[in-house]
C-alpha cells in the first residue's frame, strides 16, 4: 500500500472434475468353436473385452469396464449367429444387426458365442463394439443411439474393438434326428474314413479328433468309406435310435 505495509490476499480456486472417456484399443477373439458345434458355451464380456479397456485419465481405478455397446455387425445364417446370455449362459438370444445408431448394449456380466451354421467354417461374421465405462446405464440387449455420444466428456470410447472368432473344420459332423443318423466325411480324411463297431457304450462325442464315437449301434457289419469322393453324406437308416452298442468313425489318425 501507500504506506509500505504488506499485504496478503487469498483466492480459493474450485476445479470440478470432469469425466473423460474410456480408451478401446486392440482386438478381442473368442475361443475356436468346432464346425458343427450345437451349444458353444462363450465367454463374457469382461474376459473378452477386459484387456481392451483402459481409462488412465481418470484414474485407474476410478471406473472400470461396464459392458459394451456393439456398433457393427450384419447377420450372416451361411456362416451362423452371434448370441448373448445375460443369465451366464443359461439361455441365449440372437443378436440382431448392429449400426452405430442401433448399437446393442451389453453388461459385463453378459456372455457372447458365435453359434455356426451347419457345414460351415472358417472366419465368424465381423464384430465389432464400442467399450462402456461405470456412470452409463445399461440395459442389457437394448439398443442406443451413439451419435455424438461417444469420446470427450462421455462414458463410451469413441474407438472400437473388433471380436474376432474362428470355426475349426473337423473330419466329421454329423445329425441323429427322429432316430436317423446321418453322417458328413470332410476333408482329406474322407479318403480313409471307416465305419465299425468297437463294442462301446452310451453317449456320442462329437468332433473331438480323428476317432469319434457316435453310439450306439449295434448289429452293422463295418462299412468301408474307402475311395469315398469328399464332403460325401452316408444316412443309416430306417433307426439309428433303435441299435444298441457303439458306432466308432475312424478318420485313419488325421
Amino acid at each position: 500500500d501507500p504506506e509500505g505495509r504488506s499485504v496478503t490476499m487469498s483466492f480459493t480456486v474450485t476445479v470440478t472434475a470432469v469425466n473423460d472417456a474410456p480408451v478401446a484399443s486392440g482386438g478381442a477373439t473368442l475361443a475356436a468353436i468346432n464346425e458343427g458345434a450345437v451349444n458353444p458355451p462363450g465367454a463374457s464380456v469382461t474376459a473378452l473385452f477386459g484387456g481392451n479397456f483402459s481409462d488412465v485419465a481418470d484414474g485407474s481405478a476410478a471406473n472400470t469396464l461396464a459392458g459394451i455397446a456393439i456398433s457393427s455387425y450384419t447377420i450372416d445364417l451361411a456362416k451362423g449367429n452371434w448370441q448373448y446370455s445375460t443369465d451366464s449362459g443359461s439361455s441365449w438370444t440372437a443378436l440382431a444387426n448392429a449400426t452405430p445408431t442401433n448399437a446393442i448394449t451389453l453388461n459385463a456380466t453378459a456372455f457372447l458365442r458365435f453359434l455356426p451354421a451347419a457345414g460351415f467354417s472358417g472366419s465368424a461374421t465381423a464384430l465389432s463394439a464400442n467399450l462402456i465405462e461405470s456412470g452409463q446405464e445399461i440395459i442389457g440387449g437394448v439398443a442406443i443411439n451413439l451419435t455424438g455420444a461417444t469420446g470427450g466428456t462421455t462414458h463410451v470410447s469413441s474407438a472400437t474393438v473388433a471380436l474376432s472368432a474362428t470355426v475349426t473344420s473337423v473330419p466329421f459332423t454329423s445329425s441323429n434326428v427322429a432316430g436317423v443318423l446321418t453322417l458328413t466325411v470332410k476333408g482329406t480324411e474322407c479318403g480313409s474314413a471307416l465305419l465299425g463297431i468297437n463294442g462301446a457304450n452310451l453317449e456320442a462325442s462329437m468332433n473331438s479328433g480323428p476317432v469319434i464315437t457316435l453310439g450306439p449301434v449295434t448289429g452293422l457289419t463295418a462299412i468301408n468309406l474307402l475311395g469315398a469322393s469328399c464332403d460325401d453324406t452316408l444316412t443309416l437308416a430306417p433307426s439309428f435310435a433303435a441299435f444298441g452298442g457303439t458306432l466308432t468313425i475312424d478318420g485313419g489318425g488325421n
